[in-house]
């Protein structure tokens, strides 16, 4: 029989000695991209499997007219979104068993005791090595901020304007898009870049939260035209010569 796996379910779950009565839902699923582009019902039914996962030791019976029974979504069971995402994969594993059979087993083989001491260890040392990761994370995406700044002056100094930050996924993500428009706004392209911020400056400042504008006439005429048309425009508005 077809059976489905979470995909490193073992790696945030470590409850295989019993039948937990709930399961851990990390928040950083929040900042991963895959699960933000899924549609809602993928996600519904992603947690859904989540859930099954506990009950069936992660060997989910690929029957999606039982999934939906057992998790009582009205909607069709889709699969293929979370297989193309990697949060499932499919497992061929030979048993006799019925599905509803598969779940009492994996009930009776597990403990429904207390959680032990190696237990909550071993969930410290995951939750450091989630912590690790999320941090590599975070220096990778400075990295690229750094390498997109155009004034490279200062890099501690910016490291830890960005530490203190912390920014989401959301926030790294408004981040890139302002300082893609601050690059080419007047105030930043100016005598050659002369009044772009220190890096570490933007940051603190909240950078990103501020609107940049770009002159329509920038490299369509002239500086000296550009500032005889707007003398000519500021002594219309004055005379009300419009």
């Amino acid at each position: 029989m077809e059976y489905l796996k979470i995909c490193n379910w073992e790696k945030y779950q470590h409850y295989s000695q019993r039948n937990p009565p709930w399961i851990k839902l990390h928040n950083q699923l929040l900042d991963n991209y895959e699960y933000g582009r899924l549609r809602d019902d993928s996600k519904l039914l992603l947690v859904s499997l989540y859930l099954l996962a506990s009950k069936c030791d992660n060997l989910i019976p690929n029957d999606p007219i039982w999934i939906k029974q057992k998790t009582m979504i009205q909607g069709k069971i889709n699969i293929d979104p979370l297989i193309k995402a990697e949060f499932i994969k499919k497992n061929n594993y030979i048993s006799n068993c019925t599905p509803d059979d598969s779940i009492v087993q994996a009930s009776c083989k597990q403990n429904g005791g207390t959680e032990t001491e190696t237990e909550t260890e071993t969930e410290t040392e995951t939750e450091t090595e989630t912590e690790k990761t999320i941090a590599q994370k975070s220096t990778e995406v400075f990295d690229q901020f750094w390498s997109d700044y155009p004034k490279k002056r200062s890099k501690g100094d910016a490291e830890k304007a960005w530490a203190r930050i912390k920014p989401t996924q959301h926030t790294s993500d408004k981040i890139f898009i302002s300082l893609s428009q601050a690059k080419k706004s007047n105030d930043w392209l100016k005598e050659s870049g002369k009044y772009i911020p220190y890096p570490a400056t933007w940051l603190r400042a909240k950078g990103w939260e501020d609107e940049y504008y770009n002159d329509p006439l920038d490299g369509v005429v002239s500086d000296i035209t550009k500032k005889s048309l707007k003398n000519m425009q500021k002594w219309m508005e004055e005379t009300g010569n419009e």
